[in-house]
């Protein structure tokens, strides 16, 4: 085996909030799903997220060990603990002399040594590898935002309309059947809603959300190698509440799901308490 649960919940706790998906920011993920994949040398974990923000979008958060592609805030955070152990290293040698250690931080830097320096380098390091991590060979930011349907609407056609008429729809495509739009734009006349969700776009998430999650193709991008193969798939999960900084590896549940990948043993993953509806984080 070549990494352990607490690899796993290192690189979680480690992501920045482009990396996992934040159910109180604005989008309503309504129907999100959670894809593990893994074998013996390789892990990944999808999120994989409908969701609804005036249209219909499919939001990809990818995370593992052999990422193609890494988000400025996920490559800091990578290196965030690294920083902070060289810091407390350069700090506890002048902890009793704080103009010996401005001197020597000063002095270190002059000669391209010491913290400061190697600090300095990995920033240009960071920025190289961001020029390269978006080269057309690899993924790019924008592969991460999916369009895999639309719903074209008509804003003029009644002023009563709330919400707009739907016009026109397709899926990956292909358009829907005239049934189906007549139901959409019945609905729509309604202008009956959840929240920030109107009800003919919730209707049409729910009749198409299969086609709507990415592709294991449209993922697999994001991986060097492709993807590892497929461990488990789910609808819901305890989502960490980000916006008050908790981490993934503080829950129960997630460090479950990091033991079960790590042991190849669906059994050992113990679900907490299933918080991924939207309607629970839309007013929060």
């Amino acid at each position: 085996m070549n990494y352990t649960a607490q690899d796993i919940l290192n690189t979680l706790d480690q992501a920045g909030l482009d990396d996992i998906p934040m159910f109180d920011a604005g989008a309503a993920f309504v129907a999100p799903r959670l894809d593990v994949f893994r074998d013996d040398t390789r892990w990944a974990i999808v999120f994989n997220m409908v969701g609804w923000d005036q249209d219909v979008h499919t939001q990809i958060h990818p995370l593992g060990p052999r990422m193609r592609m890494r988000t400025w805030m996920g490559y800091m955070n990578a290196r965030h603990s690294e920083w902070q152990a060289d810091a407390q290293r350069e700090l506890g040698a002048h902890a009793d002399d704080p103009l010996a250690l401005a001197q020597a931080l000063m002095e270190g830097a002059a000669l391209g040594q010491g913290f400061v320096a190697e600090r300095m380098n990995q920033v240009q390091d960071m920025v190289q590898h961001y020029h390269q991590s978006v080269k057309s060979e690899g993924p790019s930011e924008e592969d991460k935002f999916l369009h895999p349907a639309e719903i074209e609407m008509d804003y003029a056609g009644d002023d009563e309309l709330e919400h707009g008429l739907p016009r026109a729809a397709q899926v990956r495509g292909q358009p829907v059947s005239a049934a189906e739009l007549a139901e959409l734009q019945q609905l729509a006349r309604s202008n009956a809603s959840e929240g920030i969700v109107p009800a003919y776009a919730l209707a049409f998430i729910e009749q198409h959300r299969e086609k709507l999650w990415a592709l294991p193709q449209e993922v697999a991008v994001f991986f060097e190698g492709g993807l590892p193969p497929h461990f488990m798939t789910l609808y819901e999960w305890e989502h960490p509440d980000l916006a008050n900084e908790q981490k993934p590896g503080e829950l129960a549940s997630w460090q479950s799901l990091a033991r079960a990948m790590a042991h190849n043993d669906r059994s050992a993953y113990q679900p907490g308490p299933a918080n991924t509806d939207w309607r629970r984080w839309e007013n929060i």
